[in-house]
Parts: structure tokens; sequence; C-alpha cells
């Protein structure tokens, strides 16, 4: 079934550094309903589990002297990397024009690295960024979130004379 002109299509993907949701919104942003299109997920254990050795010493100017070398936080380079995945697969989906505009639900720790891997399609057609660790939250919480986020905002004023 061809989509109608005025028709958008909306994305929501919800991250953190080891899972992503990737919805579409068939509903409205005052009524909306996510509908699963992808589900992305690593094991990443805590970095202790994924070392073996203790850090590095190299050899320092002067006579004895050794300093330690900082050690590679394999954890994070995993978080790194899969984050860097989404956001490689949003850039492939946007230059196929698959959908219009993006709400994204991202880890706060995980947001430098979505976004410096994003192509400029993909930033053009971001409509709202919120941040925090939403990746757990049941689908209708994440609907309330978004209906929330999307609201208008509340007036007040004061009718004169009142």
């Amino acid at each position: 079934m061809a989509r109608m002109a005025a028709e958008r299509i909306d994305w929501i993907v919800v991250f953190d550094g080891a899972k992503a949701l990737l919805f579409e919104n068939e509903g409205f942003s005052d009524a909306p309903d996510f509908k699963l299109l992808e589900k992305d997920e690593i094991d990443n254990p805590p970095d202790r589990e994924l070392k073996t050795d203790a850090p590095g010493r190299s050899a320092d100017n002067g006579h004895g002297q050794r300093s330690a070398m900082d050690e590679t936080d394999f954890h994070e380079q995993q978080e790194r990397r899969f984050v860097k995945r989404v956001a490689e697969s949003l850039n492939h989906s946007a230059m196929e024009n698959k959908f219009d505009r993006l709400y994204v639900f991202g880890a706060t720790s995980s947001l430098g690295t979505f976004r410096d891997n994003l192509h400029e399609k993909v930033t053009e057609k971001i409509a709202k960024e919120i941040h925090g660790d939403y990746v757990n939250h049941p689908v209708k919480k994440l609907e309330e979130r978004f209906k929330k986020e999307l609201a208008p905002p509340k007036e007040d004023f004061e009718i004169p004379g009142g």
C-alpha cells in the first residue's frame, strides 16, 4: 500500500550501550501506537570479566623509573561500537528515505557517540531528543513519555478583570 503524500513516517529509536529498539509510530503524537520494527542487543559483561591482566608498565626517563599505562575499558569500548552500529543503521535507512522524522530516546552516556556517528541526513530528521535510560521500559510507558514530550506547553494566563 502506497503512503499518501501527507503521511509522515515517524521512527523512535530507544537505546543505551547494549540494547536498541526501533519503533514506528502508527498513531499520532497525542495517541501514539508504537510498533516494534527492530531489536538489537549485545551481551556486554562488566570490564572486570573481560580483562585477564593488570595494566602494563613502561619505562620513564630516569634510572629505574616506571609508570603504569592507562587501562583499556573493554566494556566501554563495546558500548561505543554498539552505539556506532545503531547510528550507522539509521544512516542507511535515512539514505533510503525509510522515515521522515526520528525521535531519540537515548541514554545520556551514549548520546555523544551516537551523535558523532550520524550522517547529516539523519540529524536533519531528528524531531526530538529525550535523554534518559528508557530501553527497559514497557512500550506503554514509552508511548506515555512520547505523548508528554510532544504535548503543547500549557499556557498560564490570567483573565483580565477576573
